[in-house]
Parts: C-alpha cells; structure tokens; sequence
C-alpha cells in the first residue's frame, strides 16, 4: 500500500508537467486539466462499483475493488514506453534538439515545428539568463518567496476546504442527515463532482484560472456554511428530544 501511495504522489506532479509540457499553447489550460477529469471519473467509477448491489458486499467487495488497480497499472506499464519525452525538456534541460523535434513530431504528426522550436529557444535563453537559486536562497528572497508560499497555499486550498472529507465520508454524512439512500447520493456527488469538473474544463482557457478559483472557493465556503448551519439545526432538534448522537 505504501508503495502505491509513492506513485499516486508523484503522477499528481509528474502527470500535469508532462501534460503541460506536450501540449500546444492555446490547449494548455483544457489538457492540463484532462488529469483532474480522469480522477474524478475514476472516482465516481469506484462510488458505483462501490454500491451494495454491485461490488459492496462487506465481506469481498473491497478486496476486488482493490485488486482492480492493476488494471490500469499494467495498462500503463503497457503504454508508456510507447509515449514520447517531453520535447521542452529534451530541448532545453537536455539541450538534445534532433530528440526534442523528433519527439514533438511524433505528438503534432507534422513537420512545421519551427514555431513551437522557436519558443523552446527564447524560454532556453530565459532560463539559463537567470541565476540558479538553492532552496535557502529562495525563502531568504522576498519575491521568490511570496512566489513560493502563494503556490503552496494554491494547492493547499482545495485540502484545507474539505474535499477529502466529503469524498471520503460522504455516505457517512448522507446518513447523518438521514437521507434515504446514502450510497446512491454519494453516487450523485461523482457526477456532480464529474460534471463540474468537465464544465471547468470547457472553459478554463476563455475564463482565466484565477477568477475561476475565486469563484469555486467562494461557492465551497457558502455550501460548507450552509451543511454546518444544517447540521447543528439538526443536533440542536436532537438535543430538545433527547437524542445527544446525530448519526442516530
């Protein structure tokens, strides 16, 4: 289990840069986010199988849940020797031009590269004029390091927020607040989940990340207000008939 936490940590920062990276430029933004859309459909895939009608027998259930891992991992295991490098970085990190314009060939399937190498040239020349900075030496520099921390607090945000919680303890909370069906709305909450997600994807190059963002942190702190409001109207109801527990 500890092994497959390593590679699900790493492919949240290797997938992304390489996505990024093989991308043209006006499909960055929509490319990008594919990463993110294929887990929140993996996600709602689980919650499905995860229902008692299917894959949710206490006593087996969550062993072939488990097991169907592999799947995907021998698929990858599979393909990727077949996935070419990332041109950006053979052309400017590895400073391999013949690799870096025959692997970007193999992704745009045509021979007018001259744009997309020219662009590579000038981040090159961008990026060795600039001075090279250790880990000390950008938490002592002020830019770098309001650069830094702003980032930090990007990813961290959407963890803070909750969204773990909800994902994980969802069916829990659904009955709490007793509704009829918990595994069937946690099902509910993936296509919500899924269909945002795919919504934010169409748009996310015309929009702009940032107001994006402002407006997803402000629509999770109104509805976090509205269950925590919800929730304690309950235990106080609860509490004036004598029931102390609000999963009772």
């Amino acid at each position: 289990m500890y092994v497959y936490y390593i590679y699900v940590g790493a492919s949240t920062v290797l997938v992304p840069v390489y996505l990024s990276e093989i991308s043209p430029l006006r499909w960055r933004g929509i490319i990008t986010s594919a990463h993110q859309l294929g887990t929140v459909a993996a996600i709602l895939l689980v919650d499905i199988l995860s229902l008692q009608e299917i894959l949710g027998k206490p006593l087996y259930g969550w062993r072939i849940l488990l097991g169907l891992t592999l799947l995907p991992a021998v698929f990858q295991l599979l393909t990727l020797p077949f996935c070419p490098e990332s041109p950006r970085y053979l052309y400017i990190y590895k400073e391999d031009t013949e690799k870096a314009e025959r692997a970007l060939g193999m992704i745009r399937r045509t021979k007018d590269l001259s744009k997309e190498l020219q662009y590579y040239e000038r981040e090159k020349k961008e990026i060795q004029g600039k001075a090279k900075f250790k880990w000390l030496e950008i938490v002592k520099n002020g830019g770098m390091r309001r650069a830094l921390f702003t980032s930090i607090g990007i990813h961290l945000s959407p963890h803070l927020a909750g969204i773990g919680a909800i994902l994980y303890y969802s069916t829990a909370i659904f009955k709490a607040a007793k509704v009829p069906e918990p595994e069937l709305a946690t099902v509910f909450t993936g296509i919500a989940l899924l269909l945002s997600t795919i919504f934010v994807t169409a748009i996310i190059d015309c929009v702009g990340r940032k107001k994006l963002m402002l407006y997803g942190l402000c629509g999770m702190g109104l509805s976090y207000t509205i269950i925590t409001i919800g929730f304690c109207i309950q235990a106080y109801l609860y509490a004036k008939q004598g029931i102390f527990s609000v999963s009772t």
